[in-house]
């Protein structure tokens, strides 16, 4: 009825995975024919927003970070730079306020319709993350939600992903009591995962793109 797997005083100290053996393997498939298939769109789009962010500030393209992936690995997301560059969120662990003046003009937009991701195509190549799942938080601030947050750690049972069930339907996180609300989205997910689920998160997510919502 929620969507959620409720935390509070009454939570289990574990959350139940159901094992789906080939599941993991149809899934890696059918990210990396997803991708393949939409290069003739997503190339050009490519092409055309790193074009934009070169000539509106100096700096690099792209931006790489560190976050938490699958078993709490580390690995380096990329991303389409969309702030200027020298912010505090270069060397800092950070929120993104609603109206950030970080942001670039470019940035704005591409932020809105989530055209910052798509270089995380890469990530999904390389099998650090998975078109669908929980979103990879920064290194710090993960550590810390892991400390204070029952259950946090079981959301990296799975790869993190470019969208995902919290994505759609909490949006952005921009506080520790909200991220405790999409904990448990993240939570639902890692609980029920199926290509049904998946399919509906891929549905939810064009509807996101095209409204703009949660968009940070």
């Amino acid at each position: 009825l929620t969507a959620r797997v409720l935390l509070g005083a009454s939570c289990k100290a574990s959350v139940d995975v159901w094992k789906r053996r080939y599941y993991p393997y149809v899934r890696r498939a059918v990210d990396l024919t997803l991708i393949i298939l939409s290069l003739p769109l997503t190339l050009p789009i490519v092409a055309l927003t790193a074009a934009a962010i070169r000539l509106e500030s100096q700096g690099p393209v792209l931006f790489w970070q560190r976050r938490v992936g699958r078993k709490g690995e580390t690995f380096q997301m990329v991303k389409f730079r969309s702030m200027h560059v020298g912010n505090k969120g270069e060397t800092d662990d950070v929120f993104a306020d609603e109206e950030d003046d970080r942001v670039t003009t470019v940035g704005r937009v591409i932020r809105k319709l989530r055209i910052d991701e798509l270089p995380q195509f890469w990530n999904v190549l390389k099998g650090e993350m998975s078109l669908i799942g929980p979103r990879p938080e920064q290194v710090g601030l993960a550590e810390n939600f892991s400390d204070n947050m029952d259950l946090y750690r079981y959301r990296h049972l799975v790869r993190p992903g470019i969208s995902g069930w919290a994505q759609v339907l909490h949006g952005y996180a921009a506080d520790e009591e909200e991220t405790r609300r999409k904990l448990e989205h993240d939570l639902y997910y890692v609980k029920h995962q199926s290509v049904t689920l998946d399919l509906l998160i891929v549905y939810l997510t064009l509807k996101t793109i095209l409204t703009g919502f949660g968009a940070r």
